[in-house]
């Protein structure tokens, strides 16, 4: 197994590579060839890898990617690479003995084609008027569904599968805020309703469904990072999409979405994998705070690495994409430990919900 997996790799990056024990090879990056000897890490049994450099993470097909390779073999490629970890998993699943593992809950029930979002590959242009580069809206992979006239974010599992697709609105007056695309359905009087993405999809993916809060947004590129890493690092958890864009465009890698302010049970497991401090960074609002306080207290059982960043008094109502890069800087910096937080965010919210009634 291991061989025909990296013959994919030799493939590709070559043969210069060493072993660093159990299921990792490391070797020189292909994205800094002209930084010679950067390190790049890769595990074969999971299929992700992680830069030492300039610490861009991932699953192999978003190596693929940097390095040029069309999506179309992309595909291919990748398609005889995920049986051979999916035979490793059930391996491990065996060896572990670990309900977690069998449920398998990193790899997504109906894989997307990648080809799918060339449909949505259009410039978000109301993200690029808030100040969003088109280098952190190409990373990721945002784009626009024209004829809906939603902004397109794709939703990966752990191996860079694409599991689906969430559409923000661009008009004020759209409902919902954000929908969450599916394929086909029935409506609350049984009819059946088209899939989001066209007709063609529910020929081919008969059974598609998704559930956006069972992943968490970019996981897919921040767990490897931590996976490889030797020292505990800190991951930001925020509420939506642009948060998550606007702190990835200033530099925090290790950020994730949750796509809403409550977290789900899945994505608290998930969590609970990685060896990370947190710090909860999610809107200066009501329902920011109940999530910080409900989720916070679920995260301080398990690990007493649980922060919650600052806003100034003045930016009630805010979100972190609202912030200038030095705010940013600050809030993180002036996080506080769970328990501190907790004993003043009360005494707070009662403030906030007098000044509120003295207002009307």
């Amino acid at each position: 197994m291991r061989d025909q997996v990296l013959a994919l790799v030799q493939r590709y990056l070559g043969t210069k590579y060493r072993s660093s024990g159990g299921s990792s090879i490391m070797m020189e990056c292909p994205i800094h060839v002209s930084k010679s000897g950067t390190p790049l890490g890769i595990n074969i049994d999971l299929g992700v890898f992680h830069c030492f450099s300039c610490h861009i993470a991932g699953p192999f097909p978003y190596l693929l990617k940097l390095l040029g390779v069309p999506d179309s073999v992309i595909e291919t490629e990748t398609s005889y690479l995920k049986p051979l970890i999916s035979e490793n998993k059930k391996r491990l699943v065996l060896k572990k003995n670990d309900e977690w593992w069998l449920k398998d809950p990193f790899h997504t029930k109906t894989p997307i084609s990648l080809v799918t979002l060339a449909n949505y590959n259009w410039m978000p242009t109301p993200l690029i008027e808030d100040g969003f580069t088109w280098e952190t809206l190409s990373k990721m992979r945002v784009g626009v569904d024209v004829e809906k006239q939603r902004i397109i974010y794709p939703v990966f599992d752990i191996y860079g599968n694409l599991a689906g697709v969430v559409g923000g609105r661009i008009q004020p007056y759209q409902e919902p805020k954000y929908k969450v695309y599916q394929g086909l359905h029935k409506d609350i009087n049984g009819n059946n309703v088209e899939s989001d993405f066209g007709s063609w999809f529910s020929e081919r993916y008969p059974d598609y469904e998704f559930q956006n809060h069972d992943y968490l947004w970019n996981y897919e590129r921040v767990y490897p990072r931590l996976l490889f890493s030797q020292e505990v690092q800190t991951l930001i958890i925020v509420e939506g999409f642009k948060a998550a864009l606007w702190l990835l465009q200033h530099g925090y890698e290790n950020t994730v979405a949750i796509m809403g302010s409550r977290m789900s049970q899945r994505q608290k497991q998930l969590l609970s994998r990685l060896r990370a401090n947190f710090i909860l960074f999610m809107d200066n609002d009501f329902a920011g705070h109940e999530g910080m306080l409900r989720d916070g207290k679920e995260l301080y059982k398990r690990t007493p690495g649980v922060f919650i960043a600052q806003y100034p008094q003045d930016m009630w109502g805010c979100q972190p994409d609202d912030f200038t890069e030095q705010g940013l800087a600050n809030s993180i910096k002036s996080a506080l430990p769970y328990p501190e937080y907790e004993k003043g965010i009360k005494k707070c919210l009662e403030h906030q919900v007098l000044e509120k009634a003295r207002s009307r």
